[in-house]
């Protein structure tokens, strides 16, 4: 794991040297913020610890046994009072009457304890969480001959929707996505193992108990919300019932994800089903400020310009009687004009002719 120091710290001066296993297993971790400042991008700035949103970021400490990693304020140091402790505890297949199963015979189906189990750590990278920019850093190990479990740890970049389809959390920057993937899995009835009963003990579920803690100690369910709970110093758990199994979501089985004590210890317990390729699991630890949906902000509502008051219609004025119309006097008839009366002309006096000589007979 020198290749993890040289990353996290830098190319020492000197030649490196050997450790011991015990060295390593006691040394193996991995920061967040590792890839922040490899790449300029923060860890988060929001309020993973304790709602410091002025400066805080947001760091996961992986180890590299026992599946167990520590969310924590940067600022602050480890030993930040808020900090957030994820621990794997157990495994165990079940039957599909939720009886354990697979504990005789050279191969078992059950952990009791990740106390001394390895895990590997990926070197820390910027991936996209549909559409929203995060930090992940992944462990995983596996599981004796079972099958194997991965971890992946998400720092938002970026605030965003994020979490199984109808139940997405509203995520601010620096916030913790995470899951846990079983695959490469034999399930227990395959007559290579688990006891003489092998053949009829058939596994249908498979149990994880995950121990989680914070500032209070023991999660307090927030309200009526059975899905949240507060982790003291205003962190949030989101939970969700739902599990992807072989690429499609499907719900839990009634009563899960569960919270429990034991040995004063709170331990969830989440229940997979049966799968063919993998199956996962996404919860979210938040700070307080986003543990629920953001409401949309309640619009002002936009005063109605008052309207200048309708004047009442003035009364149209009543017509004065439109008097009979008056007829035109009837003109006086014309009289036809008196004719002057002619003067009768004075006839000429007719000259009465002269006659004419009476001529003298000839003898």
């Amino acid at each position: 794991y020198e290749w993890a120091w040289y990353y996290l710290v830098g190319t020492p001066s000197a030649s490196p040297c050997l450790v011991t296993s015990a060295e390593a297993a006691g040394a193996r971790h991995s920061e967040v913020r590792a890839l922040s400042d490899l790449y300029g991008v923060s860890g988060g700035v929001s309020g993973i610890s304790g709602g410091n949103t002025q400066g805080a970021q947001t760091a996961v400490h992986v180890m590299g046994q026992s599946g167990k990693f520590t969310i924590y304020d940067e600022v602050v140091g480890k030993s930040d009072p808020n900090a957030v402790t994820v621990r794997m505890a157990a495994l165990r297949e079940l039957d599909v009457d939720g009886n354990q199963i697979g504990t005789t015979g050279p191969v078992k189906h059950s952990i009791s304890s990740f106390a001394t189990q390895d895990f590997t750590i990926e070197e820390p990278e910027l991936v996209s969480l549909g559409g929203v920019s995060a930090t992940k850093i992944a462990f995983h190990s596996p599981l004796s001959t079972i099958g194997k479990l991965m971890v992946d740890t998400y720092v938002l970049e970026e605030s965003g929707l994020v979490g199984p389809p109808g139940e997405e959390w509203d995520g601010v920057k620096g916030d913790v996505k995470w899951s846990i993937r079983l695959y490469d899995w034999t399930f227990c009835g395959c007559k290579t193992g688990g006891g003489p009963n092998a053949a009829t003990e058939t596994a249908e579920y498979i149990d994880i108990d995950i121990e989680i803690s914070g500032k209070d100690g023991a999660p307090q369910k927030t309200g009526g919300n059975l899905k949240q709970f507060e982790l003291g110093g205003g962190i949030n758990l989101e939970l969700s019932d739902q599990v992807q199994v072989d690429g499609a979501w499907v719900s839990m089985p009634a009563g899960f994800p569960s919270m429990s004590m034991k040995g004063g210890t709170t331990v969830f317990t989440f229940r997979f089903p049966r799968f063919v390729t993998e199956a996962v699991y996404d919860p979210l630890i938040t700070s307080g400020a986003a543990s629920t949906p953001t409401p949309a902000p309640t619009p002002v509502p936009t005063p109605v310009p008052a309207t200048a008051p309708t004047p009442a219609p003035a009364p149209a004025p009543t017509p004065a009687p439109t008097p009979a119309p008056i007829p035109a006097p009837s003109p006086a008839p014309t009289p036809a004009p008196t004719p002057v009366p002619m003067p009768t002309p004075t006839p000429a006096p007719t000259s009465e002719p002269t006659p004419a000589p009476t001529p003298e007979a000839t003898p």
